[in-house]
């Protein structure tokens, strides 16, 4: 599970790294020479976005993808909202996942049966106390992996 926490976090880094751009001043003026060398001076247009990028970033951390809405960029809100709720699965399942094992490896210490619910099922055949704590550690590590 570690590994594939690892490769999506890379793998939403690389989606996203390249798609930041710096601004250009709309109202530039550049210095071009044609075939003949004469000089040529011609005006460079404006940006298609009016908006305020500022603003973007703080409808964003209000509302996930609303920055993107704001800028016109509407097929990269299903990506946005994908990715956190992937990562907000992935962190409820790793802190379900967790509180089985831990509540599994207290049984076993104290040497009580456990009702594992169904979601923690795969849990029933193992009884060592050595095994759960090493799953239960793993487990932890995963879970505070997900929340960061």
């Amino acid at each position: 599970m570690k590994t594939l926490s690892f490769i999506f976090l890379y793998t939403f880094f690389w989606l996203f790294a390249f798609d930041c751009q710096g601004q250009e001043i709309s109202d530039s003026i550049y210095v071009a020479r044609n075939s003949t060398d004469s000089i040529v001076i011609k005006e460079k247009k404006g940006s298609i976005f009016k908006g305020r990028p500022g603003k973007s970033m703080l409808m964003s951390l209000v509302i996930p993808g609303s920055g993107q809405i704001y800028n016109k960029s509407y097929l990269r809100v299903p990506f946005v909202w994908g990715a956190v709720g992937g990562m907000g699965y992935l962190m409820i399942y790793n802190t379900k996942r967790y509180n089985c094992l831990k509540d599994g490896y207290i049984a076993s210490i104290d040497g009580t049966a456990i009702d594992y619910p169904a979601y923690c099922s795969d849990l029933q055949l193992i009884t060592d106390p050595t095994r759960l704590k090493l799953l239960r550690d793993q487990a932890n590590a995963n879970k505070q992996l997900s929340i960061i």
